[in-house]
């Protein structure tokens, strides 16, 4: 007699019931079964991995062979296939032509943001390969919208006055410290396409060529700074932070009068003008006595304390 689906139902939810009271007691049965039978448990586990591991073969065969199957419709029925969607597009364009424009707007966009860096990249490497062509589009266009150019820069710049102004009080100041430091100013450029191949076959060519010992030695030895231009450095490097510490700590500056403050120095020339202006004669040399004449104590009835 076939078991109706209530009973069916009655019976699973029998089980999930007992399975939920009884959970310890089933984790200990299993972890007994299995070091009772550690060989068995192994077999089917290794039998498990086998199946899923050929299972996993057919499934990507499978898929394989489906995607080469795609690939050779599409490719033998590429023009049918070209004809279909543009006339499929055709049609929505006709049908709604606003909202064709804004999908496929909003299609790009999402496409864009996922690559971003991929199009930045495209777009720079076209810049820098076709310079001429983008600098005469560039001069074409100004002479063309000059004065409205110039419109939407007054406004830009009315609109982000102080931003504008910080980032010309950042670009001077690193403009002066570059000056002070004595560096030639930044001469930055960005290679053609040919240039770039041209650098990549000749990194290609030098990094993949098989030296022996006397190549190797002959190469560090290309790049080797010599002893007296090191030597001279390290001094350099030594003055220039002794300078930039002294500069920074005015303290421990061996420098007295820079140690001093304004007023410390005028109080000291006070001093300085006093003290010559009481001498009287010579300074007198002050009495060393001999060391090799005997210790004499202090004189009787001096003014010291006395009982």
């Amino acid at each position: 007699m076939a078991e109706s689906e209530e009973a069916r139902q009655r019976r699973l939810e029998s089980k999930r019931e007992w399975r939920q009271k009884n959970r310890e007691r089933i984790r200990e049965y299993r972890r007994e079964y299995d070091a009772q039978n550690r060989e068995q448990v192994n077999r089917a586990e290794r039998e498990r991995k086998r199946r899923a591991g050929e299972h996993k073969q057919r499934e990507e065969e499978r898929r394989a062979t489906n995607a080469k199957k795609s690939r050779d419709y599409y490719h033998a029925n590429i023009e049918e296939r070209r004809a279909y969607q543009r006339d499929y597009l055709a049609e929505r364009k006709a049908a709604d032509p606003e909202g064709y424009r804004a999908q496929r707007k909003a299609i790009n966009d999402r496409w864009r943001a996922r690559n971003k860096d991929a199009v930045n990249a495209q777009g720079r490497d076209y810049g820098r390969d076709h310079r001429p062509q983008k600098q005469a589009a560039a001069r074409r266009y100004y002479e063309q919208n000059a004065e409205q150019i110039k419109a939407k820069r007054r406004a830009h710049y009315a609109a982000n006055r102080d931003r504008e102004r910080e980032a010309m009080r950042i670009w001077r100041a690193r403009e002066k410290r570059r000056t002070d430091a004595g560096l030639p100013p930044e001469r930055r450029h960005r290679t053609t396409a040919r240039e770039r191949d041209a650098n990549l076959e000749q990194a290609t060519a030098f990094f993949t060529r098989e030296r022996d010992a006397e190549g190797i030695d002959a190469l560090r030895a290309e790049g080797r700074v010599p002893q007296p231009l090191l030597d001279e450095w390290r001094r350099d490097c030594y003055r220039a932070r002794a300078a930039d510490y002294a500069h920074r700590n005015p303290e421990f500056s061996p420098d007295t009068p820079r140690r001093l403050t304004a007023e410390q120095q005028r109080m000291e020339a006070i001093a300085r003008g006093i003290n010559a202006r009481l001498k009287a004669g010579p300074r007198r040399a002050a009495e060393r006595p001999d060391p090799a004449r005997p210790h004499v104590g202090p004189a009787p009835g001096g003014g010291g304390m006395s009982r």
